[in-house]
């Protein structure tokens, strides 16, 4: 088994529909070190959280801008991945 570090990283966006939602997950789609995400549009600043093997935090926010999204990281915090 294989340890390596991964990370977590939650941010605010301004995702409010379905349209926002799937330019979102194009963009999310693009990041291949993307393990996982998770967008809670019931708080209200519409929580974005990434598992990623690699931080994407500065290109994410990049991206996203260029698509119309607002993206400010809240938190980056390290995990353990394991890889069998």
């Amino acid at each position: 088994m294989i340890k390596m570090h991964g990370f977590i990283i939650v941010c605010s966006t301004n995702i409010h529909n379905f349209t926002d939602f799937t330019t979102l997950s194009n963009a999310l789609a693009l990041f291949s070190s993307v393990i996982n995400w998770s967008v809670d549009l019931s708080d209200s600043d519409k929580v974005l959280r990434i598992e990623a093997s690699l931080d994407i935090s500065s290109t994410l926010i990049i991206e996203l801008k260029s698509l119309g999204i607002r993206c400010t990281i809240m938190g980056i915090f390290t995990k353990k991945l394991c890889n069998s």
